[in-house]
């Protein structure tokens, strides 16, 4: 839809034109061959040396631009050595810059696609991702939980609190600090068939003050039916603080 096959194309071009560039390989649902029209395109680039890598980062983005010479594009850096473009036919692509030594043979990598290769180092590392372990299963512990824990309670009183004066505004930077550094993990943890996993999906935040109020109540049941869900199947000793709980909720059902 968005051309992507295109721009694979013109990608592969411009990294055997540029010689910088030592591997370039697909990783994610391309390098898998199961991407579909709305598919993102992650690409890795992975160099000898440091030296190597600050002389292709410098030049990101031209060489972003370069891949599609006549079509706009926008970009930013995500983190060190990670440069996110969208093209304006609607291709998003993701270019990640690693040296050879930052890069450990995974499972999650037994099926990419090689662009360029620099003295087969590229495919003696696609051969050894054939042989790496399994990824370890998601596991969060106690003390994790317990961290994580503190932390929603602590946000929601605060959106609660600053809710009840009847703002809208503020409070909903704390909401999304809220959703953002709890839910990521127990949605992780949590299979998406179980119905703990589905309640947390159900977060709503508008204009309307008394309704985000009202919200909050069902999103701290979610929560705590998560937690539950997590402490059973990874069969964690950890004892929730009904006293503070219970105090807490009662203030929130005044």
């Amino acid at each position: 839809m968005f051309e992507q096959e295109r721009v694979l194309t013109r990608l592969q071009q411009a990294v055997l034109r540029e010689p910088t560039i030592q591997v370039c390989v697909l990783i994610g649902s391309f390098g898998r061959r199961t991407h579909d029209d709305w598919a993102d395109i992650d690409v890795l680039f992975a160099f000898e040396s440091e030296a190597a890598r600050t002389a292709a980062y410098a030049h990101r983005a031209d060489f972003t631009q370069a891949v599609l010479t006549y079509v706009a594009v926008k970009a930013f850096e995500q983190a060190p050595h990670h440069y996110m473009a969208l093209y304006a036919n609607g291709t998003k692509v993701d270019y990640h810059y690693a040296l050879f030594s930052e890069l450990t043979p995974t499972a999650a990598w037994r099926e990419v696609r090689l662009l360029k290769d620099w003295h087969t180092w590229g495919e003696n590392f696609i051969a050894a991702c054939q042989n790496a372990p399994l990824a370890a299963p998601p596991f969060i512990s106690a003390a994790e939980l317990e961290a994580l824990d503190h932390r929603f309670w602590v946000l929601l009183w605060e959106v609660y609190r600053q809710l009840r004066r009847g703002d809208y505004d503020r409070p909903f930077v704390t909401y999304l600090h809220l959703l953002h550094e709890t839910l990521p993990t127990l949605l992780h943890l949590l299979p998406s068939t179980d119905p703990a996993h589905q309640g947390l999906l159900q977060v709503a935040y508008g204009p309307d003050a008394g309704r985000n109020l009202s919200h909050l109540r069902p999103l701290l049941a979610a929560y705590v039916q998560a937690r539950s869900a997590v402490v059973r199947q990874y069969r964690l000793i950890f004892t929730p603080n009904s006293g503070f709980e219970q105090s807490i909720t009662k203030l929130m059902d005044k």
